[in-house]
C-alpha cells in the first residue's frame, strides 16, 4: 500500500513538474511572438523588383521573393497571420522599420543598418557589379570611372557610397524605383546600374540588350532582421534559419524565387 501511495506521490510530482514546464515553455513561445510581432500579425517589409525581397508574378499568398518566403514561414512556424508590405524601394523598407511599421526585413546586413536593426546570422552572400545599358560601349570597370558616365543607383542603398569611393570621376544619378532604373537603362540616359546581382539579372531580363558586367565589386550578406528596441530575437531567428537550412526549404525558396549572382 505504502509503495502505491509513493508511486503515485511520484507520478503526481511528475505531472505537476511537466505541467510548469509546459506552461514556461508556452509563456515563452507567447513572449516570442509578442517580441517578433506585437500586433499580432508579422508585417514583413518588402520592396518590389527583387528576388531577394519581393516579386509580384503570383498572387497575394504565392508571390515569390526570399524575403517574402522567409516571412510566410516563420509566421506559420510562429502561429501568426501574415501581413506582407511592400514598398516601392529598400529605402522605404528601411524608414518603415526605423519607424515601427513593420516588424522584419530581409536585407543586406551593413554596420549602418545594425545601428537601427537586429540582425540574424547570414543567410545568403551575393556579389555586386554593374549593368550595362544597351546603348554602353564600355568594356571594362576602368571605363566606368570617367566624368562623362552616368551610374544609377537605389536612393538609400549601400551602392551609393561604395560605387562613389570607387568610381570617384563618374556621376552617380539616384534612382527611385525598378521602373524608373529599367526607363534609364534602355533610354541610356544612365550608362550602367550598379547593385546586387540578383537584381541586376532581374533588371536586365526586362532590359533587352543590357548587360551584366562578369567584374565583382563587393559582396551583400542578406540577413533577416527586427527593430533594435525589441527584445533580443535573435537566437530564435537564427534556429529559424537553420531549421530551414535543415530541411531543404530554404533552398527551395531561393530557386523558387530564380536568384542569381549567389557567391560561391
Amino acid at each position: 500500500m505504502f509503495k502505491t501511495i509513493r508511486r503515485l506521490s511520484s507520478l503526481s510530482r511528475g505531472l505537476i513538474v511537466g505541467f510548469f514546464a509546459a506552461s514556461l515553455l508556452a509563456a515563452c513561445a507567447m513572449g516570442i511572438k509578442n517580441d517578433v510581432a506585437p500586433t499580432g500579425a508579422l508585417r514583413m517589409g518588402l520592396y518590389q523588383g527583387s528576388p531577394t525581397s519581393y516579386l509580384a508574378d503570383g498572387n497575394l499568398t504565392d508571390n515569390r521573393g526570399i524575403g517574402f518566403g522567409l516571412g510566410k514561414e516563420l509566421s506559420a512556424s510562429m502561429d501568426l497571420s501574415y501581413k506582407p508590405i511592400v514598398y516601392g524601394k529598400n529605402a522605404d523598407v528601411m524608414d518603415a522599420i526605423k519607424a515601427g511599421k513593420v516588424d522584419m526585413v530581409f536585407t543586406n546586413a551593413t554596420a549602418a543598418r545594425a545601428k537601427f536593426i537586429q540582425f540574424s546570422e547570414p543567410v545568403i552572400r551575393l556579389e555586386k557589379g554593374f549593368l550595362l545599358s544597351p546603348k554602353s560601349n564600355v568594356k571594362n570597370i576602368a571605363e566606368l570611372n570617367n566624368a562623362n558616365i552616368k551610374i544609377g543607383v537605389s536612393v538609400g542603398s549601400s551602392s551609393e557610397r561604395e560605387v562613389a569611393e570607387l568610381l570617384n570621376k563618374a556621376k552617380l544619378v539616384k534612382m527611385a524605383s525598378t521602373k524608373e532604373t529599367i526607363e534609364q537603362l534602355i533610354s541610356g540616359k544612365i550608362d550602367a546600374f550598379s547593385s546586387n546581382k540578383g537584381i541586376l539579372f532581374e533588371l536586365s531580363d526586362q532590359t533587352p540588350g543590357s548587360k551584366v558586367m562578369p567584374e565583382v565589386i563587393g559582396y551583400e550578406s542578406m540577413a533577416l532582421g527586427v527593430p533594435i528596441d525589441r527584445p533580443n530575437v535573435k537566437p530564435e531567428l537564427d534556429q529559424f534559419i537553420r531549421s530551414m537550412q535543415a530541411s531543404g526549404q530554404l533552398a527551395a525558396i531561393i530557386s523558387r524565387s530564380g536568384l542569381r549572382g549567389v557567391a560561391k
